[in-house]
Protein backbone atom coordinates (compact mmCIF):
# COMPACT_ATOMS: atom_id res chain seq x y z
CA UNK A 1 0.00 0.00 0.00
CA UNK A 2 1.39 3.35 -1.15
CA UNK A 3 2.82 5.50 2.01
CA UNK A 4 -0.01 8.80 2.25
CA UNK A 5 2.62 11.46 1.66
CA UNK A 6 3.29 9.36 -1.87
CA UNK A 7 -0.52 9.66 -2.72
CA UNK A 8 -0.74 13.33 -1.29
CA UNK A 9 2.10 14.45 -4.26
CA UNK A 10 0.60 12.31 -6.63
CA UNK A 11 -2.92 14.21 -6.28
CA UNK A 12 -0.94 17.63 -6.00
CA UNK A 13 0.85 16.71 -9.35
CA UNK A 14 -2.80 15.59 -11.09
CA UNK A 15 -4.06 19.03 -9.73
CA UNK A 16 -1.45 21.28 -11.37
CA UNK A 17 -1.99 18.97 -14.46
CA UNK A 18 -5.71 20.02 -14.56
CA UNK A 19 -5.20 23.04 -13.29
CA UNK A 20 -7.18 22.38 -10.08
CA UNK A 21 -4.41 23.72 -7.56
CA UNK A 22 -5.90 27.36 -6.94
CA UNK A 23 -3.69 28.59 -4.50
CA UNK A 24 -2.17 30.87 -6.96
CA UNK A 25 -5.35 32.74 -7.41
CA UNK A 26 -5.28 33.03 -3.44
CA UNK A 27 -1.73 34.35 -3.88
CA UNK A 28 -2.41 36.57 -6.89
CA UNK A 29 -5.60 38.22 -5.86
CA UNK A 30 -5.14 38.01 -1.71
CA UNK A 31 -8.15 35.56 -1.49
CA UNK A 32 -8.78 33.98 2.06
CA UNK A 33 -9.66 29.96 2.19
CA UNK A 34 -11.37 28.71 -0.31
CA UNK A 35 -12.24 31.84 -2.30
CA UNK A 36 -9.53 30.63 -4.74
CA UNK A 37 -10.93 27.51 -5.47
CA UNK A 38 -14.35 29.16 -6.22
CA UNK A 39 -12.78 31.14 -8.30
CA UNK A 40 -10.82 28.33 -10.31
CA UNK A 41 -13.90 26.49 -10.55
CA UNK A 42 -15.78 29.74 -12.45
CA UNK A 43 -12.34 29.93 -14.57
CA UNK A 44 -12.90 25.97 -15.48
CA UNK A 45 -16.34 26.43 -16.45
CA UNK A 46 -18.47 28.09 -18.39
CA UNK A 47 -21.24 28.42 -14.87
CA UNK A 48 -21.60 26.21 -11.83
CA UNK A 49 -24.84 26.77 -10.17
CA UNK A 50 -24.20 27.12 -6.14
CA UNK A 51 -25.13 23.42 -4.77
CA UNK A 52 -22.15 22.81 -7.07
CA UNK A 53 -19.83 25.02 -5.42
CA UNK A 54 -21.01 24.20 -1.92
CA UNK A 55 -20.86 20.65 -2.48
CA UNK A 56 -17.43 20.17 -5.15
CA UNK A 57 -15.67 22.41 -2.53
CA UNK A 58 -17.15 21.44 1.13
CA UNK A 59 -18.17 25.16 2.30
CA UNK A 60 -19.72 25.80 4.93
CA UNK A 61 -20.73 29.13 3.95
CA UNK A 62 -23.25 29.19 1.63
CA UNK A 63 -22.14 29.49 -1.87
CA UNK A 64 -24.10 33.21 -2.28
CA UNK A 65 -22.17 34.52 0.60
CA UNK A 66 -18.67 33.26 -0.37
CA UNK A 67 -18.76 34.45 -3.88
CA UNK A 68 -20.35 38.04 -2.21
CA UNK A 69 -17.07 38.01 -0.50
CA UNK A 70 -15.93 37.56 -3.73
CA UNK A 71 -17.12 39.81 -5.73
CA UNK A 72 -15.47 42.23 -3.21
CA UNK A 73 -12.11 41.22 -3.48
CA UNK A 74 -12.48 40.70 -7.39
CA UNK A 75 -13.82 44.50 -8.12
CA UNK A 76 -10.70 46.51 -7.31
CA UNK A 77 -9.19 44.32 -10.59
CA UNK A 78 -12.35 45.58 -12.58
CA UNK A 79 -13.75 41.27 -12.25
CA UNK A 80 -17.09 40.72 -12.41
CA UNK A 81 -19.05 37.46 -11.30
CA UNK A 82 -22.14 37.51 -12.96
CA UNK A 83 -25.83 35.47 -11.95
CA UNK A 84 -28.54 34.12 -13.36
CA UNK A 85 -31.58 32.75 -11.61
CA UNK A 86 -31.87 28.93 -12.38
CA UNK A 87 -28.29 28.93 -14.40
CA UNK A 88 -26.05 29.85 -12.12
CA UNK A 89 -22.65 31.68 -11.80
CA UNK A 90 -19.75 32.86 -14.67
CA UNK A 91 -17.60 34.98 -15.39
CA UNK A 92 -17.62 36.55 -18.96
CA UNK A 93 -14.66 35.97 -21.45
CA UNK A 94 -13.48 39.01 -21.16
CA UNK A 95 -13.11 39.34 -17.69
CA UNK A 96 -11.28 35.83 -17.86
CA UNK A 97 -9.03 37.23 -19.60
CA UNK A 98 -8.29 39.66 -17.08
CA UNK A 99 -7.97 37.01 -14.94
CA UNK A 100 -5.04 35.22 -16.91
CA UNK A 101 -3.08 38.58 -17.48
CA UNK A 102 -2.96 39.27 -13.79
CA UNK A 103 -2.01 35.73 -13.18
CA UNK A 104 0.72 35.76 -15.46
CA UNK A 105 2.44 38.54 -13.14
CA UNK A 106 2.79 35.46 -11.28
CA UNK A 107 4.22 33.21 -13.35
CA UNK A 108 1.03 31.94 -13.40
CA UNK A 109 -0.17 30.21 -17.28
CA UNK A 110 -3.91 29.19 -17.70
CA UNK A 111 -4.69 26.33 -19.88
CA UNK A 112 -8.91 25.50 -20.36
CA UNK A 113 -9.96 22.34 -19.61
CA UNK A 114 -11.31 20.43 -22.15
CA UNK A 115 -14.15 18.97 -20.24
CA UNK A 116 -15.56 22.59 -19.31
CA UNK A 117 -19.05 22.45 -19.09
CA UNK A 118 -21.13 24.06 -22.21
CA UNK A 119 -24.18 26.73 -21.81
CA UNK A 120 -27.19 24.73 -23.01
CA UNK A 121 -27.78 26.91 -25.66
CA UNK A 122 -24.85 29.04 -27.80
CA UNK A 123 -24.43 32.32 -26.48
CA UNK A 124 -21.31 34.01 -25.08
CA UNK A 125 -22.84 35.68 -22.00
CA UNK A 126 -26.15 34.09 -20.64
CA UNK A 127 -27.77 37.15 -19.11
Amino acid sequence: MEDVHELKEKIRVLEDTLNQNDAMYNIAFNLPGKLGKILGLLMATTYVDADTIEARLGIATPAKVALLRLRRKLEPFGIEIKTQYALGYWIAPEHKEKIKAHMAGYGATYAAPETASKLPYDAEDPA
